[in-house]
């Protein structure tokens, strides 16, 4: 089971072991008709998925996601992790950054992200 880097309204993330077990097993095309993060249609067994979102920056991340190696991807997502300051909770337990009350890191990470909303759709695949 695949699970979506992206927390993106709607996500099926919490529904998605129920839905798994009801997707066609052989499928040539997946028409993902609302496909937001994309969780659904990656999970699918389809040889093709067809997105659509109304979201150009949703559709943008999908498609990178599935043209990019991962490889690549993890390099992009330490590159700007390093220059916008984030917590890096792979490496560094949670514990090493300061939290402020119920919010957890998001206060931590609040400007560094802000600065990444615009670049992230731009990277590099290969």
């Amino acid at each position: 089971m695949v699970i979506s880097p992206l927390n993106y309204p709607g996500n099926k993330a919490k529904l998605l072991k129920e839905i798994i077990p009801l997707l066609p097993i052989n499928i040539d095309v997946f028409y993902d008709v609302f496909g937001g993060s994309g969780i659904v249609s990656v999970n699918s067994s389809a040889k093709k998925i067809i997105f659509n979102d109304l979201s150009k920056e949703a559709f943008a991340l999908f498609k990178y996601f599935v043209e990019t190696p991962t490889e690549k991807i993890i390099e992009n997502m330490e590159m700007l992790i390093s220059k916008y300051g984030l917590t890096y909770s792979r490496i560094k337990p949670k514990d090493t950054y300061k939290e402020y009350n119920h919010e957890g890191l998001s206060l931590y990470n609040k400007n560094g992200f802000a600065q990444t909303q615009i670049i992230i759709v731009k990277l590099p695949t290969n």
